[in-house]
């Protein structure tokens, strides 16, 4: 994006990622397909292209739905009227033409297994925590069915993802191109941190756009990501030769504990990214500040 690329050695570890190569060599999940189209959108900025950014934007929610995350951050990145109404009028007809089906024949199991998909409780960061802790009534790993306490603990934790990239779209409004992908980036890894649950395939999602935040970050990152899907794919699989593999709660309690590792790099290295952004003689964090717009 614009003259401010990663460095080779960091585009050639993208290239040969071993996180996309396990997840979408061995897991052959479609997660991919999701982030080249929202990547794309993010490229139709910087070409200045309002229709085809939102083309590709509608059709990254159609493979996976967590992009509408994102629609305040492009809305707000096409703030001239004349280049948001085209892009507005993209994303709805590719979403209109797309998800009508669905939406017409079977709209109560569309609405409960892809609008309203939360993942699974007591795997992944702040929930697994909360699960080993053995308080009554949260330690069960389950999709639905949870008690009380737990659907409170996870819509309170997607609201504050929900509100963190708000207020990033905001803040940031205005960015450049460049900007735009490092506001989804510091989005991604608001999501990765407080989501109640994570699936492993979801790691291919933030790591395009965590390589123009921080080469570094994306390194350490795709290190800590590799080493726990590599324990994974192997305790599913029960051998390291992967040929099949299936994942139960009884084999979670060998595998989930190795999630930490991941989690805790991404939190580590944003407080990092933060007190690395702080301006000497300001309070305002320079992250957070918008990106001045190519040409001014």
């Amino acid at each position: 994006m614009g003259d401010r690329r990663p460095p080779f050695w960091a585009l050639l570890l993208f290239a040969l990622n071993p996180i996309s190569l396990m997840i979408s060599g061995f897991h052959g999940n479609t997660d991919s397909v999701m982030v080249m189209f929202l990547v794309i959108a993010c490229l139709m900025t910087a070409r200045q292209q309002p229709i085809l950014c939102g083309l590709f934007l509608g059709l990254s929610w159609q493979v996976k739905i967590v992009p509408l995350l994102f629609i305040p951050v492009f809305a707000l990145f096409w703030h001239n009227r004349r280049q948001l109404r085209p892009f507005i009028a993209a994303f709805l007809v590719t979403t209109v033409l797309l998800a009508l089906e669905p939406l017409i024949f079977s709209p109560i199991a569309y609405a409960k297994n892809v609008l309203s998909y939360g993942s699974y409780w007591g795997l992944w960061g702040i929930t697994y925590l909360i699960r080993i802790s053995d308080f009554q009534h949260l330690s069960r790993i389950s999709f639905f069915g949870l008690a009380p306490a737990a659907t409170i603990i996870s819509n309170l934790l997607k609201l504050v993802v929900v509100s963190f990239v708000l207020f990033l779209a905001w803040r940031r409004r205005g960015s450049d191109a460049q900007g735009l992908v490092v506001t989804l980036a510091m989005s991604w890894l608001s999501f990765f941190i407080f989501a109640p649950g994570v699936a492993p395939q979801y790691f291919v999602w933030l790591t395009p756009f965590l390589l123009f935040l921080s080469p570094t970050f994306f390194v350490c990152f795709t290190a800590a990501a590799s080493i726990f899907l590599f324990v994974f794919y192997s305790t599913i699989s029960h051998s390291w030769v992967w040929y099949f593999g299936v994942s139960t709660n009884a084999l979670s309690a060998v595998w989930a504990p190795w999630n930490l590792l991941p989690w805790l790099t991404l939190i580590v290295g944003s407080v990092l990214i933060w007190r690395n952004n702080v301006p000497q003689q300001s309070s305002a964090l320079k992250l957070l500040s918008p990106a001045p717009v190519a040409g001014t």
